[in-house]
């Protein structure tokens, strides 16, 4: 996850997300989680026995939302403290 999280917050700088909006940040984060949750939601219930598949996709997906959401909201405001003492680029 910290090699995840490194490499997405990479991205994110050099993205026309990084605008220095916690809002630009969840969107971008919501469009990375988007492709990542998307393998845990839908490819492992088709190659694990899960009892309830879509039990599984909407317990993933919830968990996934959640998670990129924090994730968005911490990258915006990392970065936007950042870009404020001139250390982001």
């Amino acid at each position: 996850m910290l090699i995840q999280g490194s490499v997405l917050s990479y991205l994110y700088a050099r993205t026309r997300f990084a605008r220095q909006s916690v809002s630009d940040a969840v969107q971008f984060a919501w469009l990375a989680g988007g492709f990542l949750v998307s393998y845990i939601a839908l490819a492992e219930a088709a190659k694990y026995r899960v009892p309830q598949i879509g039990s599984w996709i909407a317990v993933e997906a919830i968990a996934g939302f959640a998670q990129f959401t924090i994730y968005g909201i911490l990258l915006g405001l990392i970065h936007r403290k950042l870009a404020g003492t001139g250390s982001a680029t």
